[in-house]
């Protein structure tokens, strides 16, 4: 667990339980419009925890909106790799292990008098 420098509820929150972002969690933006002027975009940290959405208000862009993004895209890290490595191994069954398995069907209905795998052959 990482200490905490700034005063901010919401970076406080992300470094003391990251756990709770790991699959969770988003920056939202959201503007207000006074008379015929849009003002914004305002910053918020939303979430879910037990059923209930919860949301944190984290200003105008500037360093707290920045440090919360690093936060959060830091929590997301694990899953996101994990995710990306079972993309590569689908893609990687369906480009390579298919084919080959599609070959060797051939080959042994073509030449498959006694001939058997052995091991990794």
């Amino acid at each position: 667990m990482t200490t905490c420098t700034s005063d901010h509820t919401a970076v406080r929150l992300l470094t003391d339980h990251p756990d709770r972002f790991a699959r969770q969690g988003a920056v939202v933006a959201a503007w207000r419009t006074s008379g015929e002027r849009r003002l914004g975009p305002y910053y918020r940290l939303a979430w879910r925890d037990g059923g209930r959405q919860r949301s944190i208000y984290l200003g105008r862009q500037g360093p707290v909106v920045r440090q919360v993004r690093i936060l959060l895209h830091q929590a997301h890290a694990a899953r996101r790799l994990k995710r990306q490595a079972r993309l590569r191994a689908a893609r990687f069954r369906q480009e390579v292990i298919r084919p080959l398995n599609q070959y060797l069907q051939q080959m042994f209905a073509l030449f498959g008098n006694g001939l058997y795998l052995k091991g990794s052959e």
